[in-house]
């Protein structure tokens, strides 16, 4: 595998499969995010020596950012779900310190998506920081679901997906608990999903069929219209 070196990013982006494995592998780490105008930022910093990691709680991790329950992840790997939540708060310290499993950075579910198999757009360096950081950021996915789902539903659902709990989406939209819940509910009906984790998963996920469509239009020959035939030149 090819090592992601922060003093020389690719320039054609960062791709989010290599992040992945160079975030598992111990050499990088998730120091800080945040959202604006539509785009996730991540911070990532340089870590040595790499420290041990339990590749079956990395997995079981994946697998939950890809949107797999907890329960059918305890069923599959014989343990309590409370055992497969421990595994994935660990992982997840592991590779961005202070974050919560449920509401883990999108860029970093994106990550594990494109590693299993999801082509997503590379990460854009923004900048590269002195002492071995650098910050980088993707358009947050769900912009798809603006066909099925009202205005307001939509920006609910660009805050879900960013990580926002339900007081802090309800704090920036000015409006109570309740009206969250509501639309929250209202949004995984109507997307029929079972929660955040699917939200985010089916975002990721049609954000990369999105992306599938435009290359394959893309790369289409362009048609030529036929020219008739002049009479006079019969």
């Amino acid at each position: 595998m090819q090592q992601l070196a922060i003093a020389r990013p690719l320039e054609s982006g960062i791709d989010l499969a290599e992040l992945w494995d160079q975030l598992i592998a111990g050499r990088l780490i998730v120091s800080n995010t945040f959202h604006q105008a539509g785009r996730c930022f991540a911070e990532l910093e340089e870590r040595r020596p790499p420290p041990g990691f339990a590749l079956p709680a990395v997995e079981i991790l994946a697998r939950f950012f890809l949107g797999e329950g907890q329960k059918r992840l305890a069923y599959d790997a014989k343990v309590s779900t409370g055992t497969i939540a421990g595994w994935c708060a660990n992982a997840l310290c592991a590779m961005a310190p202070r974050q919560s499993v449920s509401r883990a950075p999108i860029l970093l579910v994106m990550a594990a998506h494109c590693r299993y198999g999801m082509p997503l757009q590379p990460a854009r360096l923004e900048q590269v920081i002195p002492g071995g950081s650098m910050q980088i950021s993707c358009e947050t996915p769900g912009a798809s679901f603006g066909t099925r789902l009202s205005r307001s539903e939509l920006e609910v659902a660009f805050l879900a997906i960013e990580g926002k709990k339900h007081c802090e989406i309800a704090q920036t939209r000015n409006t109570s608990g309740r009206t969250t819940a509501n639309q929250l509910a209202s949004i995984f009906g109507k997307l029929k999903v079972s929660g955040r984790a699917e939200l985010r998963s089916q975002a990721i996920a049609e954000a990369s069929l999105g992306l599938a469509r435009r290359k394959a239009g893309a790369s289409a020959p362009r048609a030529i219209p036929c020219q008739p035939t002049s009479v006079l030149s019969l």
